[in-house]
This record gives C-alpha cells, sequence and structure tokens, in this order.
C-alpha cells in the first residue's frame, strides 16, 4: 500500500510538471515520426467463415523498408496483443502479415520475442521512413506517444514522463512506465524521446476506473533496441 500511494503521489508530480501536447509537437522532430507511423486495420470473423466480419485497429510503426527480387517489403513494429488468430491485416490497403518464428541468417522467420507484447507486421509494397532506437530512457524524461486512436484519420498525440523502467504492478519484468493520455487504437505505436527516437512501444493505458488511470506501459526498451537492430540488417 505504501508502495502505491507513493507511485500515485510521483505520477501525480510528474504529470503536473508534463509540457502540453502542442508544445511538445511544435519542438519535437516529429514529422519522420509521424510519416514513419501506419494504422493496421484487423479484420477477423469471431464466429466463424460464415458470419459477420469485424473491423478494428492498432498503430505500428517501420524500421526497415528494402527490396527483395524487386518486391517492396515493410517491416513494422507493433504490439502483439493486436493480432488476432485467424485474422487478416492491412496497411494502406495493402496485405500485411505478423511474423511468426525466429530471426535466423538474416531472415524473418519470427520477430515474436516470448513473453513480450511486441511483433512485427511485414507488408508487401508499403514503405515508410525507418525510425532509429534512442539511447535508454531515464525516469523523469519527457516522452511523447503516437498512433492511431479510435477513428482518428491522422496520428494522435499523448505526451508524458517516464515515471519507472521497473517491475510494477504485472510479471512482464523490465517495462517502461509513463504518466499519460492513452487512447485505444494507439496500441504498437511508437513512443519517442525529444530527439525523434524510438524508446518503446505503446502497450497498455490506465482505465480511467482503475487505480492506475494515470500510467501508461511501454516495451522492455533492450528488447526492442535487439529487434530493432536485427530487423535493420535484413535485406542489406
Amino acid at each position: 500500500m505504501r508502495r502505491f500511494l507513493a507511485l500515485l503521489a510521483l505520477t501525480a508530480l510528474l504529470v503536473s510538471q508534463v509540457p502540453s501536447v502542442a508544445d511538445a509537437v511544435s519542438r519535437w522532430p516529429i514529422e519522420k515520426v509521424t510519416a514513419s507511423t501506419v494504422k493496421i486495420d484487423i479484420f477477423y470473423k469471431p464466429y466463424g467463415d460464415d458470419g459477420p466480419e469485424f473491423n478494428g485497429h492498432c498503430s505500428g510503426f517501420s524500421v526497415r523498408s528494402y527490396k527483395a527480387q524487386g518486391v517492396p517489403y515493410g517491416l513494422f513494429v507493433s504490439a502483439d496483443h493486436c493480432v488476432i488468430k485467424g485474422a487478416r491485416y492491412e496497411i494502406e490497403g495493402k496485405p500485411a502479415w505478423p511474423m511468426d518464428g525466429l530471426i535466423e541468417g538474416g531472415k524473418v522467420t519470427d520477430t515474436r520475442y516470448e513473453g513480450e507484447d511486441i511483433v512485427v507486421f511485414l507488408s508487401l509494397d508499403v514503405q515508410k521512413p525507418e525510425l532509429e532506437i534512442g539511447l535508454l530512457p531515464q525516469t523523469g524524461e519527457t516522452i511523447l506517444g503516437m498512433g492511431y486512436g479510435l477513428d482518428s484519420p491522422t496520428p494522435l498525440f499523448f505526451d508524458g514522463l517516464v515515471i519507472s523502467l521497473n517491475y510494477l504492478v504485472d510479471d512482464m519484468g523490465y517495462r517502461m512506465y509513463f504518466s499519460n493520455n492513452w487512447i485505444p487504437g494507439m496500441s504498437g505505436g511508437p513512443i519517442i524521446n525529444q530527439k525523434g527516437k524510438i524508446v518503446s512501444v505503446v502497450q497498455c493505458g490506465g482505465h480511467p476506473a482503475s487505480h492506475y488511470q494515470n500510467i501508461g506501459c511501454g516495451a522492455r526498451y533492450w528488447t526492442l533496441a535487439k529487434m530493432i537492430q536485427e530487423l535493420k540488417q535484413l535485406g542489406r
């Protein structure tokens, strides 16, 4: 209980110091990040092939664009909880696939790390500016998250401060926790530092009815950095 109360007090203090989104957007080099961020449309039939098809979405961002035998490919990082068994996916109306297996011999056979809420989508004919990994974020550092919230036709932003990089409320281990005003649909979007570099992936936001309503969570930095480093070598 003491730890929980201390966390809430720290969150309130950090939130009171967070600059407005307008200020963050005006100061940070985010044009490339905006251009890299994509909406990943999800089509699925929860009642079987004969049932109606539903449409949802999550967000993602480009980390690698290349050509293989003249065919353009794009690799986009997103959140693994967006993957639904049997669903089909599109990025800008083009087919996309979540990758299964491991990265072996310079080829993607899987980029899904066991126990991690991050995944890579492979897309044909969709190429975006490649984002780079930044330095390990520090507690109290200002971050900016981006993604397609709800029915927004363009990426939305939330700004916040890093609260912790350690275990807090679940068993996922070393993750980023931050103050936030996350919106559903932004899952899988990039979290960047003031230099426009990737430091995490949007994974969750505190529900207004929960005790953690001001706290969001992001992917573990070192896992993400390793994944992006490996993906950068593909197609070279």
